[in-house]
């Protein structure tokens, strides 16, 4: 079984009321198992090692997340993610 890792995490929030982006969310995630990017997933993912070396892990991106919904979502909203991962051997 290959074990994949989040290194992007992002969610957008949309008023549904106005059919419009209220504000977004973008973090990316420094991988435990392996945190350096191959160059092949430089490309794929369109994220650079730099970007990598200086994010937290994925435990803090996700209490950041939890901060982020309860300032940004209220009533009429609706939240759309979407993560990163890559596969490893």
């Amino acid at each position: 079984m290959k074990i994949r890792e989040t290194v992007e995490f992002a969610a957008a929030v949309y008023d549904t009321a106005t059919r419009s982006k209220k504000c977004s969310f973008q973090r990316f995630i420094k991988p435990k198992r392996n945190p350096k990017l191959t160059p092949e997933e430089v490309v794929a993912l369109k994220i650079t090692q730099e970007q990598i070396d200086s994010a937290n892990d994925l435990a803090f991106v996700l209490d950041e997340f939890d901060e982020f919904l309860t300032i940004n979502v209220r009533h009429n909203t609706i939240i759309i993610r979407e993560l990163k991962t890559r596969s490893l051997e």
